[in-house]
């Protein structure tokens, strides 16, 4: 005989279900493990009198495992940081200097149960060099053409004071500026090119122009007439 159930068993049974499926299902989570990427930005800090010239990675992936819970728990409470490291030339290194810094899993290993298995690069290839200062004199350009040697013009500061990786600094001679129209007033001219991983002392400089007047063809004859 089939017995029939009221609303609230009815509503039981499927309660207790649901539960029973949920409860088989977070077993086998658990039991699971899975894996997951983070990609984080890298940071690499030189000395002061040093300066990187290049980083073969300005990323790197971690890649974690671990079991359900634990890595949920994981994530929740990860904290999303940029990845710093050091690096420090050997003391007499020729400069400049190609080297590799290796990311070692252990380093970074957390806490927990969770597991970092790999980074991704596991090194990373960087060119330091050493940081040097300059005084570089500013070659002014007219726009009329005329080069900066064959008029008579005052330049203020003369010299600028560069700060740099001393294999771009050596190399440089002059600093050129913006085309400046060569007229009676003083005006601010900016320095045409900037290196990049370079220090300026100033970016601009006042260029001052004395342009005489020169006599006509008409007053040089009646002078010769004279």
């Amino acid at each position: 005989m089939r017995t029939e159930l009221n609303p609230v068993e009815g509503a039981g049974r499927i309660v207790l279900a649901v539960i029973l499926g949920l409860l088989i299902w977070i077993s086998a989570i658990d039991e699971k493990v899975f894996p997951v990427e983070y990609r984080i930005p890298l940071e690499v800090d030189v000395p002061g009198n040093y300066a990187a010239l290049s980083v073969s990675a300005d990323t790197v992936a971690l890649r974690y495992t671990g079991s359900g819970w634990d890595m949920l728990r994981f994530q929740l409470g990860r904290s999303h940081e940029d990845l710093r490291r050091d690096f420090v030339p050997a003391e007499g290194s020729e400069m400049p200097l190609d080297s590799n810094l290796e990311l070692s899993v252990p380093a970074l290993q957390p806490d927990g149960q969770v597991q970092l298995s790999q980074v991704v690069p596991g090194a990373i290839f960087i060119k330091v060099d050493t940081v040097i200062t300059k005084m570089i004199p500013v070659a002014p350009v007219f726009s009329d053409g005329i080069p900066a040697r064959y008029r008579f013009h005052r330049v203020n500061p003369e010299m600028i004071t560069v700060e740099g990786p001393a294999s771009i600094v050596n190399l440089m001679d002059s600093l050129r500026t913006d085309s400046v129209f060569p007229g009676s007033e003083p005006v601010i001219a900016s320095l045409a090119l900037t290196v990049e991983k370079v220090a300026y002392s100033d970016d601009s400089v006042t260029v001052s122009v004395f342009n005489p007047s020169l006599p006509t063809r008409s007053r040089i004859f009646s002078t010769v007439a004279y």
